[in-house]
């Protein structure tokens, strides 16, 4: 062969089958599993309630975050019987990193926005989009914090959680769409 020519590439292999959708679901979900066994509780350096004895209750919690990512952290709180909806707010130095927000209640993971938003609801009527609605069982929640810090300094954080008493919510607006749409015969 002429040195002024280079052996054309091997063509790309045929594409096999494609990654199933259901795989991809099983792996996040180990993924996410694995992240949440890393859990550790935050390091609350302050808390306060306000309104103790009324219809909202807020408590808020204060803490630091060292450099670095991967430091998932959990702010746990206790939930009476008779809380009818949770509001969860954060604060944070944009300028050190983000602070990626969830929720886990007593039967498991209720929510999850990233550092998307910087706080959420949720009761049995409603939630905010990428929380699930439902009844707000009594016992032990976490509000899950996962802080991606850039700073050298760290990042100082505040968690404010409202716990609103009262009558019952109506049920989950899913429970009142129709089995049918008129005029398609059942289902959707």
């Amino acid at each position: 062969m002429p040195s002024d020519h280079l052996p054309c590439p091997a063509p790309d292999p045929v594409p096999g089958p494609g990654v199933e959708r259901r795989t991809l679901l099983r792996l996040g979900a180990m993924l996410a599993a694995g992240g949440a066994a890393a859990l550790v509780p935050a390091p609350v350096v302050y808390a306060r309630t306000r309104g103790q004895g009324t219809g909202t209750e807020t408590t808020t919690y204060k803490g630091h975050s060292p450099y670095g990512n991967d430091q998932w952290a959990y702010v746990a709180f206790d939930v009476p019987a008779g809380v009818q909806r949770i509001s969860v707010s954060t604060s944070h130095d944009a300028a050190a990193g983000v602070l990626d927000l969830g929720i886990f209640g007593p039967s498991g993971f209720r929510g999850w926005s990233g550092g998307e938003r910087v706080g959420f609801t949720l009761s049995g009527a409603d939630a905010t989009p990428g929380y699930v609605p439902g009844p707000v069982e009594p016992g032990g929640w976490s509000v899950i914090l996962g802080p991606m810090v850039g700073a050298a300094g760290g990042m100082a954080w505040q968690v404010d959680v409202t716990l609103h008493h009262g009558d019952p919510l109506p049920r989950a607006p899913y429970d009142l769409l129709p089995a049918s749409v008129a005029g398609r015969g059942p289902g959707w």
